[in-house]
């Protein structure tokens, strides 16, 4: 993965890579996060407490060439619960996402525009709101430092709070196999 900024014309994969490795893991590393790929996670308590805390930066299916598109996944897996659910008759599938670190294998999920508050900050871009579906675009015009710092400040004023609500037993209440 670069640790350089690639250039303006290099292929969007080693630019969303960049944005990983040279800012959003950076950010997420002091508070106990691991990274594997595109994916940061940290895993937190123990027992039924213990969870999972996840962090996607996804890019788009129609990437091609030096552009494209990401957005931001988030997503907590509560470890036992989905233990038990997969030990029930017909769920056998989900035991090979038990402590696995990938949003797909996560309870509760949402994007980046699902922790944001309905009053707009000055800072963010047009494309960003509440409760929207958001992708970040990325072109051949792109500043991948300042989109970087960007996805980092958004992860932590709002998806590192929103992990933490979502990591508590009641948010996954209504999860039909526990």
């Amino acid at each position: 993965m670069p640790t350089e900024c690639p250039a303006a014309d290099a292929k969007i994969g080693r630019k969303i890579d960049y944005l990983v490795v040279g800012h959003l893991a950076p950010a997420l590393a002091p508070l106990g996060f691991q990274r594997k790929a595109r994916v940061l996670w940290r895993d937190e308590g123990e027992g039924e407490a213990r969870v999972l805390q996840v962090v996607n930066l996804q890019g788009g299916k129609w990437n091609e060439g030096s552009a494209g598109e990401v957005c931001l996944n988030l997503g907590t897996q509560f470890v036992e619960r989905m233990r038990r659910a997969a030990a029930q008759p017909g769920n056998e599938w989900m035991a090979g996402y038990v402590g696995v670190p990938d949003d797909a294998a996560c309870q509760v999920r949402t994007r980046i525009g699902g922790t944001l508050p309905t009053t707009r900050e000055a800072w963010w871009p047009d494309t960003l709101g509440p409760a929207q579906d958001t992708w970040l675009q990325i072109d051949m015009r792109t500043d991948l430092d300042e989109l970087g710092a960007l996805i980092a400040r958004l992860v932590t004023e709002y998806g590192l709070p929103w992990l933490e609500r979502a990591s508590r037993g009641e948010a996954v209440e209504a999860f039909c196999f526990v």
